[in-house]
């Protein structure tokens, strides 16, 4: 029976779409349209009206290949080398001090062509080369295949629930992926700034720090995703929640005993994209695992609502409390909300991946190859 598709799942549906294709949360567009005043104001309203017009061309695209899961025209599988390739470009198009240093007005013209460029040519390759109906076809004969992977329950009346249990870790995962997020990106929302005032040091210099840890993360995504089909991926995240807290304690002191970046510095942003690699390569797919293939597309909504909803919160409150009491309390702010989110990870029970335990003579021989 054809099952009708609510205005929440479908609004759901579309933000996990829209926000995971674009990774915007309003917060970059009101910092690059802001800056030419009032034209700014209709610049950005061209540009919400362009992406609610892709939004509606994508909900169409779903509905002629039959596709319920909108994550499935954006990407269809996880791809180590195509994620370095992304993770290379985006450290490409960072700023570097040489060409800022000096600068009283810095052209961001150029960074949006380029993104845009990589944009278009994204959703072309995506279009020519991937057969949605095709693929949707196999995932649903492999659930058919099996039903003992499903954490959903079929209600009398046709209609599927998580049980209580399950549910309770959804929530729990949701809010911990809330208050990482909120964490992270106080720190990278303010760092420019943080940077300025508290150590006297110019936008390439910010810049830098930021690219490490961007090279850290894509160096970092492979191990860490075979590492989590070792050790599961909740502790996998949890290790990386205790290193992001340690690496933003060790910059607060860092930043306000030195007033000038160092390489220390370096390694510390370094260990930053190793443990923000760790949570973000598994958070999302322990959200989807707690599903249907056919609801993927609404508990990816969830995700990138909760993610996106702390990206909004968090300039605000950061900058509330910078402004009001001290600039120095960005790191403790930041460690403070990635401590929290360990404490909720504790109580997630479920979304975990199975880690096949070996015995017997392969254990020793294991035991021999170490």
């Amino acid at each position: 029976m054809q099952r009708k598709i609510g205005t929440l799942r479908l609004g759901l549906t579309f933000a996990g779409c829209f926000l995971g294709a674009g990774d915007v949360s309003g917060q970059e567009l009101w910092q690059y349209f802001g800056a030419f005043g009032a034209h700014g104001l209709l610049g950005l309203v061209l540009a919400i009206a362009l992406l609610g017009g892709t939004g509606v061309l994508l909900l169409r695209l779903s509905a002629r290949t039959g596709i319920e899961a909108m994550d499935a025209l954006i990407v269809r599988a996880d791809i180590p080398w195509l994620r370095t390739l992304v993770g290379v470009l985006t450290a490409a198009l960072l700023y570097p001090n040489s060409k800022t240093a000096g600068v009283q007005h810095v052209n961001y013209q150029p960074l949006f062509v380029a993104v845009s460029l990589l944009m278009a040519a994204a959703v072309a390759v995506l279009y020519f080369t991937t057969n949605e109906p095709k693929l949707a076809a196999a995932e649903k004969e492999y659930e058919a295949e099996h039903p003992e992977q499903q954490l959903v329950e079929e209600e009398p009346d046709g209609s599927e629930e998580l049980p209580k249990e399950v549910k309770r870790s959804l929530v729990m995962l949701l809010n911990s992926i809330a208050l990482w997020y909120i964490g992270y990106n106080g720190v990278t929302t303010w760092w420019t700034t943080y940077v300025a005032r508290v150590m006297g040091q110019g936008l390439g210099g910010a810049s830098t720090c930021l690219l490490v840890a961007t090279g850290g993360a894509i160096v970092s995504y492979i191990p860490v995703g075979q590492l989590a089909s070792r050790i599961g991926r909740k502790k996998t995240i949890q290790g990386g929640v205790l290193l992001l807290a340690a690496c933003f304690l060790s910059g607060y002191f860092l930043t306000t005993h030195y007033q000038r970046i160092t390489g220390v510095m370096f390694v510390v942003f370094a260990l930053v994209g190793l443990a923000w690699a760790a949570i973000n390569v598994n958070s999302l797919p322990m959200v989807v695992e707690m599903c249907k293939g056919s609801d993927i597309g609404k508990f990816t909504g969830y995700y990138y609502t909760f993610s996106m909803a702390a990206q909004v919160v968090t300039p605000i409150l950061a900058g509330t409390l910078l402004k009001h009491i001290s600039y120095s309390v960005l790191f403790p702010y930041a460690s403070f909300f990635v401590a929290c989110s360990f404490v909720t990870m504790c109580f997630v029970r479920h979304g975990d991946c199975k880690v096949e335990a070996k015995g017997g003579l392969a254990a020793y021989e294991d035991m021999d190859a170490d």
